[in-house]
């Protein structure tokens, strides 16, 4: 059995292949995804032959793209893949991608401890806020902090579905934005 290799989501077939779960070397923000090592189809065994042949005369595994990976090995079904986010804090100029096991932002959380004026926030506690995934959807914490979090203008007390299309603010006047990191490429 082949072990897996890890790709970037932005760029799978043109970014290096990793064998370590992490970071993209081109895009740093961008974090790899498992994938099995890339074969050669046509120099495996078909052992899902269409009876049908395609117009071109070729069976189906050899011509074009390859069939939907649920349809040919049943139970195996992959689930929507998260979207590609991450929170900026535009008074500090920073981006920072979350992660499948989500992100805390705070003033000593570990993705944020080292951003430069962070530690200067005095009303962002040390560990204010988590985001976390379920599924592919976005979910934004207060983790008490003494100064509160708020979407769209509102304190939140419990974990609240969040988008690009939210408003989020630490406290009184950090506001902090989910971003797509696509956009956020476009932007560089």
């Amino acid at each position: 059995m082949a072990s897996l290799v890890y790709r970037c989501r932005l760029n799978p077939q043109g970014c290096p292949t990793q064998q370590v779960p992490g970071y993209c070397d081109h895009h740093p923000w961008i974090e790899l995804v498992a994938a099995e090592p890339s074969t050669n189809t046509r120099s495996q065994p078909n052992t899902d032959a269409s009876p049908h042949p395609t117009p071109s005369g070729q069976d189906s595994d050899t011509a074009g793209p390859s069939p939907d990976p649920a349809r040919r090995h049943p139970g195996t079904e992959t689930a929507p893949q998260r979207p590609l986010w991450g929170v900026s804090i535009p008074g500090l100029d920073v981006t920072v991608p979350i992660p499948a096991d989500g992100l805390e932002v705070g003033r000593d959380c570990p993705r944020f401890a080292t951003v430069p004026g962070m530690q200067h926030l005095d009303q962002v506690s040390r560990t204010h806020a988590r985001l976390t995934w379920k599924d592919t959807t976005l979910y934004l914490e207060d983790l008490g902090s003494t100064n509160g979090t708020f979407v769209d203008e509102h304190p939140i007390h419990t974990a609240v579905a969040v988008t690009p299309h939210n408003r989020l603010r630490l406290a009184e006047d950090v506001d902090i934005r989910v971003v797509e990191l696509d956009e956020e490429l476009e932007e560089l």
